[in-house]
């Protein structure tokens, strides 16, 4: 809500420390508590992102890792991503998520745009060469 008198806004903003004087110190005690809090940021961080891309908490994705015995839905392998994760596999057009995998099958599936068709396609090549 705009303020009716400039004057009180200004008072407000010195009050608070949102006068652009005191931008340098805003952003160095940002950097500090960013500093401070790294892990738990980065925990937030991944949570929140779950929940918003994916519609799953934390504890739900938990529990998908140990059902799948903390291994690979495909291939049954722990090479987990560079973050040592496994991905959360999902259908782009419907958005439910389907399985956990390592890095390698997630590519592999993202780069097969989803259709059974192309995996079965790649299948056939493969065995024509084995």
């Amino acid at each position: 809500m705009p303020y009716a008198d400039p004057e009180v806004k200004k008072a407000r903003d010195r009050a608070y420390g949102m006068h652009p004087a005191n931008r340098e110190k805003r952003k160095q005690r940002a950097r500090e508590w960013r500093e401070f809090n790294k892990e738990r940021l980065g925990e937030y961080r991944l949570s929140a992102y779950m929940k918003w891309k994916y519609g799953i908490t934390q504890d739900e994705y938990q529990q998908m890792v140990e059902a799948q015995e903390e291994r690979c839905a495909i291939c049954g392998g722990q090479d987990f991503s560079p973050w040592n994760r496994l991905c959360i596999d999902h259908c782009h057009s419907t958005k439910k998520v389907r399985a956990l995998l390592c890095h390698s099958c997630n590519v592999m599936v993202g780069a097969a745009k989803d259709e059974l068709k192309r995996f079965l396609s790649a299948a056939e090549y493969l065995g024509r060469f084995a």
